[in-house]
């Protein structure tokens, strides 16, 4: 039920982007922790940018990017990374 709510959203936001002529994309959120540098958990969350030209989506994507990290154990290193990857549609 879940995703199909967040299905009919997307297509509504795709919609109004396409009347409004303006650059649309699909986005991906990927949220995960790694350990030592492997991921744990990825929670993917997609959604729908409007109003991003070709030229700054870069920067948008990089915007989107976070880490943060803290040391648990002796040897281990956990990080909790954020990226956003963007495909015109």
């Amino acid at each position: 039920m879940k995703y199909l709510i967040l299905c009919c959203t997307a297509l509504l936001l795709v919609t109004a982007c396409k009347k409004n002529k303006e650059y649309c994309w699909t986005c991906v959120n990927h949220t995960y922790n790694t350990r030592n540098g492997k991921p744990i958990v990825d929670v993917k969350d997609t959604s729908t940018a409007c109003g991003i030209t070709e030229e700054n989506i870069d920067a948008f994507e990089k915007a989107q990017s976070l880490s943060d990290s803290s040391t648990t154990a002796p040897n281990e290193v956990y990080k909790r990374v954020r990226t956003t990857e963007c495909v015109k549609q």
